[in-house]
């Protein structure tokens, strides 16, 4: 069972409400398309999280009551906000991160000197007295290389600015693994193809 708390708006209890709560969303007007998608992803991303990460079994997820918190704001440990939020200075702002991967991991993907990247979708803190401790996870759209069968690395890049497309690929992240913020630029006339500026600094 899960218990939704955002703001005092959205409050949920029940597993199988979910579906109802997702419809709640996309019949509220003014709501970010990209903020309804993370909630759409997120029982799937929870499912698979407990799953792998944590090595809980379907049954053990169904009985668990798991209490998730959705923020808006976050601070990394370089004092860096990243933000999943509807008005931010009156605006919506998703950030897009560089995310550090595990060297277990790095055999398994292509990465851009042990980085990879992805936009926020929801910020959210997950609480059970199953766990140990309260985890602290980001629900992440992933960018991926935009362009494949390449033989020469350097043509990922352009100007040391890495080149990425939005893949239909969306986890569940730990806040720590993510670094910083970066910087999309959106190339010109392509939809999906943008440049990734890691050299901006945040304060």
């Amino acid at each position: 069972m899960y218990i939704w708390n955002h703001k005092q708006e959205y409050t949920k209890s029940d597993l199988y409400e979910f579906e109802m709560f997702i419809n709640q969303l996309k019949n509220t007007q003014n709501l970010n398309n990209l903020w309804i998608n993370g909630f759409e992803k997120l029982k799937s991303c929870i499912c698979g999280y407990f799953q792998d990460i944590e090595e809980w079994s379907i049954q053990d997820i169904e009985n668990e009551t798991i209490k998730i918190n959705v923020c808006e704001f976050a601070y990394l440990n370089n004092n860096v906000i990243i933000c999943a939020t509807l008005n931010y200075y009156g605006q919506a702002s998703f950030s897009d991160v560089c995310v550090e991967m595990d060297e277990s991991e790095q055999g398994d993907y292509l990465t851009d000197n042990g980085l990879c990247y992805a936009k926020i979708l929801l910020i959210i803190q997950v609480i059970s007295a199953k766990l140990k401790e309260s985890l602290e996870l980001v629900l992440v759209y992933w960018y991926d290389f935009a362009y494949e069968n390449v033989t020469n690395i350097q043509d990922h890049y352009f100007y040391k600015c890495v080149i990425r497309k939005h893949v239909d690929h969306y986890t569940l992240i730990p806040l720590t693994s993510i670094t910083n913020r970066i910087h999309i630029i959106l190339k010109f006339d392509i939809s999906n193809i943008f440049y990734i500026n890691k050299y901006i600094e945040y304060y």
